[in-house]
């Protein structure tokens, strides 16, 4: 069964500022979140460094706190768009992306979004979105089937994942360049992506890996 999840639009409420002092601090709200926009570095080779990979993880799981046991969907995502992709934008900085996708605890028909992007200076507000089943049978689906509770992810074992991956799908002779573009979690485990440059052709070629909570490989 498929799904996919749908923002829900709000209504945004309209201030007016009736004094100077208000509009100062209106004036300083916005230059502080013009400065929390400002892009964040990225290695986009970061999950071959063990210290980095550690971090992404423990941000989130303390973003998660006690969501964790209700978990849809965690996405990882690094890329390269001054290099990669059918439009090259040149000069623009390797790009981190991940989405915390949870059980709202407001709505537990609907999932709560956390999303973090890199060029705009890190993690953004969470918000409610609609669920939406495009396959298999729509009466039977209840979203806490999908769930599961991230609590039993370890950092060694995730680690040991992205070094398996690598190891397997790691060939320097025929790829141009290679590197770990997305790690996901799901009820069924984890999936890494591998992603590379053929030297012979210069075509952009990716691998998946998949495996379970304890490791062990999976189809």
């Amino acid at each position: 069964m498929r799904k996919v999840i749908l923002g829900v639009v709000m209504l945004g409420a309209v201030f007016s500022f009736s004094s100077c002092n208000k509009l100062k601090e209106a004036k300083e709200a916005i230059e502080q979140a013009a400065e929390s926009a400002k892009p964040i570095d990225v290695d986009y080779r970061m999950f071959e460094n063990k210290e980095a990979t550690k971090k992404v993880f423990d941000d989130i799981v303390a973003k998660l706190g006690e969501q964790a046991k209700v978990v849809d969907e965690i996405d990882i995502s690094i890329s390269r768009p001054s290099v990669e992709g059918t439009i090259k934008r040149a000069g623009e900085a390797d790009r981190l992306s991940i989405t915390i996708d949870t059980q709202d605890p407001t709505n537990l028909k609907r999932i709560r979004r956390t999303n973090y992007w890199s060029t705009s200076g890190g993690w953004q507000p969470s918000e409610q979105m609609e669920v939406n089943v495009i396959t298999g049978n729509k009466e039977n689906f209840k979203l806490e089937d999908s769930l599961f509770d991230f609590n039993q992810v370890t950092f060694d074992v995730l680690f040991k994942v992205i070094t398996d991956a690598y190891a397997k799908y790691k060939d320097t002779e025929k790829y141009e360049y290679q590197y770990i573009s997305r790690v996901e979690f799901d009820k069924g485990g984890i999936e890494v992506k591998i992603y590379g440059k053929l030297a012979s052709n210069e075509q952009e070629k990716s691998n998946y890996y998949k495996a379970d909570f304890k490791g062990n490989p999976r189809r």
